[in-house]
């Protein structure tokens, strides 16, 4: 196996890999299946978004700084998911699991609300109106036709959000 910093779970190691341990980890890699675990967080008065003090600004402007801490139910839910995450794997018939946990994730989850021209096969039409419910429009990267990876999506959502307004206005104003 892959000794890990010491984590006590159903995995047979955890924390990051060193030297020879970490090139057969990534040698390896093409045969591993990865699971991202990812539960909601409760508000923590410590998280939050600010201008770091000791770096920046550079070309892009002040550079920002992430302060992350999960509440005591934020953390128990993940080690449940883990466990479980873990137990699956093993079950079907994983021969090692290893556990890396990041502080901060963030994701970009979409494809929720599909957008197609068929009802069976999507929930808006291309103005972004749902197919069922007249009046109701999406207007975010839940329309997009699914959430597999890929540059970030700010501004294409930003672009569907605008079209999404012009076809809201084109009707009510």
């Amino acid at each position: 196996g892959f000794p890990g910093d010491a984590v006590t779970g159903p995995w047979d190691s955890a924390g990051k890999t060193w030297g020879d341990d970490a090139t057969r980890f990534h040698e390896e890699f093409s045969h591993a299946l990865c699971v991202l675990v990812c539960v909601d967080d409760e508000e923590h008065p410590d998280n939050r978004v600010a201008l770091d003090p000791d770096y920046g600004p550079d070309e892009n402007g002040r550079v920002p700084l992430v302060s992350y801490r999960g509440t005591a139910e934020s953390v128990r839910r993940r080690e449940w998911l883990s466990v479980k995450a873990a137990e699956i794997l093993r079950a079907a018939g994983a021969r090692h699991i290893h556990r890396s946990d990041l502080d901060v994730y963030v994701s970009h989850p979409m494809g929720t609300m599909r957008m197609g021209g068929d009802p069976r096969t999507s929930m808006v039409n291309e103005r972004g109106e749902a197919h069922e419910v007249p009046g109701l429009f999406i207007a975010d990267n839940s329309v997009f036709p699914n959430g597999l990876g890929g540059p970030n999506p700010t501004l294409t959502c930003q672009a569907l959000a605008t079209r999404t307004a012009d076809a809201v206005a084109a009707r009510y104003v």
